[in-house]
């Protein structure tokens, strides 16, 4: 393996966090690149070279009930604001999946 391919996964990783992809973000796009290069023995040589960062604290856990019951009450006085945080704590989905949801492709009660 190159002596410089250590060099340009650290040049990818300042691109991706140019771009403003967060540190755990970057972090799954080299486990992938790992996974492929352990597979062909090749991860070893790089083990020294490659630095994961270090994920944000606190990033994936849940609400606690008296959160989200602020949270709730914050959204009070717009009703489609409300609508959207109780549709995101519910589905666990992401600002850009509800940004791209319509209301006629949602199934509501069964109906069509």
């Amino acid at each position: 393996m190159p002596a410089e391919f250590g060099q340009q996964i650290a040049a990818f990783q300042a691109k991706r966090k140019q771009q403003g992809a967060a540190a755990r973000t970057v972090n799954k796009e080299l486990q992938v690149l790992r996974q492929i290069l352990k597979g062909h023995k090749l991860w070893a040589n790089l083990q020294g070279e490659v630095r994961f960062d270090r994920d944000r604290e606190g990033i994936g856990q849940a609400l606690s009930p008296e959160q989200e019951a602020s949270l709730l009450g914050a959204c009070c006085p717009n009703p489609m604001l409300e609508a959207v945080v109780t549709l995101a704590l519910h589905t666990a989905l992401r600002k850009n999946e509800i940004r791209l949801l319509r209301w006629g492709r949602l199934i509501s009660n069964g109906a069509r």
